[in-house]
């Protein structure tokens, strides 16, 4: 009897205490189940988030690469014309592929206003850059200077009596001329000049008369001893003097050697200009001078 009683209150109990445990149970269960998917969601926003801010940026890249595209944007880089020319050819194929435009000194400078122009600029240079490095022994043989011929250049004007060519200045009336040459020497090196084999360059102006040999040769000579710490007044000689010429002489400058000469119009230029014209016809003139 004591028994049966007893295992009556023991399943009574049971039946009491489960219903109200049971919820409990279930609620932590669905309870970290809501954290594990709030953690979930919160890792699918980052990604989505980051992935957001990755395209932004490319976008951004992309745009600011494209700006140099438009046609409002300044140079991006520009190189005297002239030290290109002293490897590259005037007619170059690139030279078209780049903005070329004269600046408030008259010089011509070569430009890059965006990739394309920049990268057919970068290949002049390097090109430039390869051709440039010469063995500094400058003298070793004389180099005649060529010369600008464009009669639209305010500054390649030439006088009446005379025809500029490529190679020279050519004498077409007979007279009294004044003829007058600066050159500025600026090595086309590295090097220091106390590196060179060569340390004092000339310039030359000479005189070729076809019609007699004896007469032609320099007339104007001018030396320049290399100096590393010169500016540019110091690296700069200038000669002139009056002469008498006949039609038909030919005049050339040469120097010590090739790569020595900035081709700056303001320090480096030759010319000539009629003082008195012979009135003689130069076959009636018994003595050549």
């Amino acid at each position: 009897m004591s028994d049966s009683t007893n295992d009556a209150e023991i399943e009574e109990t049971k039946e009491r205490m489960i219903p109200g445990d049971l919820p409990k149970k279930q609620s932590q269960c669905l309870s970290s189940k809501r954290r594990d998917t709030v953690v979930q969601i919160f890792s699918s926003l980052s990604m989505v988030l980051s992935i957001a801010i990755s395209i932004a940026a490319i976008v951004l890249s992309i745009g600011s690469i494209t700006d140099y595209n438009q046609p409002d944007v300044k140079q991006l880089y520009c190189v005297p014309c002239e030290t290109l020319f002293n490897c590259l050819s005037r007619e170059h194929p690139q030279l078209s592929q780049i903005s070329r435009h004269t600046d408030a000194n008259n010089t011509e400078q070569c430009c890059a206003h965006n990739r394309t122009e920049m990268k057919a600029l970068s290949e002049m240079v390097l090109h430039y850059m390869s051709c440039s490095r010469r063995d500094p022994n400058f003298g070793a043989a004389d180099y005649n200077l060529k010369f600008a011929t464009d009669e639209h250049n305010p500054l390649l004007e030439h006088n009446r009596y005379m025809e500029m060519l490529e190679t020279g200045l050519k004498i077409t009336e007979s007279g009294l001329y004044l003829v007058y040459c600066s050159v500025h020497f600026k090595p086309d090196s590295a090097e220091p000049c106390k590196n060179f084999e060569y340390k004092t360059w000339s310039v030359f102006v000479k005189r070729h008369r076809p019609s007699n040999d004896a007469l032609s040769g320099p007339i104007l000579t001018a030396t320049h001893t290399c100096c590393d710490e010169c500016v540019r007044e110091q690296e700069t000689v200038y000669t002139a003097g009056v002469f008498m010429m006949r039609k038909q002489d030919f005049l050339t400058v040469g120097v010590s050697g090739e790569g020595l000469v900035s081709y700056k119009p303001q320090s480096t230029y030759f010319g000539a200009a009629l003082v008195w014209a012979d009135t003689d016809t130069d076959s009636n003139s018994t003595v050549e001078v």
